[in-house]
C-alpha cells in the first residue's frame, strides 16, 4: 500500500518511513504540501532550499523549514552524524542543502512527492462535498491532490500500480471554516 500524507513538518509521514523501516509492507510515502513546498522541491530536484513563508488555508503547512527533517537526512546520510552535521551547518549558514546522484536516487526510492496549491484545495473540497459528500480539510484535500499527482508522474510505474494508494486524512473541516 501506498501512502499520500499532507505534511509540512515531516513527523507522520517520518513515522510511516520508521514503520517501513521495521518491515511495515508500504509502497511509496508520498509528501504532500501546499504552496508552502520545501519538501516537495527537495524530492523532485535535492534542493532543500529555504525560502519565505504564504499564509495558505492550510496553515499547519506554513512552514518554511520541517522540523523532523533532520531525522530523515540523519538516515539518507548513512546514519553519520558528522555528514548530517556539516549539512546542517550549511544549511544553516546558506539556508541551502543539496543532494543529488544517488543520494536523491534513494530518497525517491521511498518517498514521492507533490504540492497542492490553494486553486487546487479548493477544488478538491468542492468536488468530494458534491460528489461523496464528503468535506475535507484543506490539509486533506492536499493529501488527496498530492496522491493523484503523483500516481500521474513519471515516478509513478507498473509496480507501484499494483498496490493502492491510501490518503490520510489530518484534521476536521470544522477547524478551518475559512477554507469550508
Amino acid at each position: 500500500m501506498h501512502f499520500s500524507v499532507p505534511t509540512g513538518n515531516f513527523g507522520d509521514i517520518l513515522s510511516g518511513y520508521y514503520a517501513k523501516r521495521m518491515g511495515l509492507k508500504v509502497g511509496k510515502l508520498v509528501v504532500a504540501t501546499n504552496e508552502n513546498d520545501i519538501l516537495d522541491r527537495f524530492f523532485k530536484s535535492g534542493k532543500y532550499w529555504r525560502e519565505g513563508i504564504k499564509s495558505t488555508l492550510s496553515p499547519s503547512m506554513d512552514i518554511c523549514v520541517s522540523s523532523n527533517f533532520e531525522r530523515y537526512l540523519f538516515h539518507l546520510s548513512g546514519d553519520n552524524s558528522g555528514t548530517l552535521s556539516e549539512w546542517m551547518r550549511v544549511f544553516e549558514k546558506d539556508g541551502k542543502l543539496t543532494i543529488d546522484g544517488k543520494l536523491l536516487e534513494e530518497a525517491n526510492a521511498t518517498f514521492g512527492s507533490a504540492m497542492g496549491s490553494e486553486e487546487e484545495v479548493l477544488k478538491v473540497m468542492k468536488e468530494y462535498n458534491e460528489k461523496h459528500n464528503y468535506l475535507f480539510c484543506p490539509h486533506s484535500a492536499i493529501g488527496v491532490i498530492a496522491a493523484d499527482k503523483f500516481v500521474k508522474s513519471k515516478n509513478f510505474d507498473e509496480t507501484d500500480a499494483k498496490y493502492p494508494m491510501v490518503c490520510l486524512a489530518t484534521a476536521s473541516s470544522g477547524k478551518f471554516l475559512d477554507a469550508v
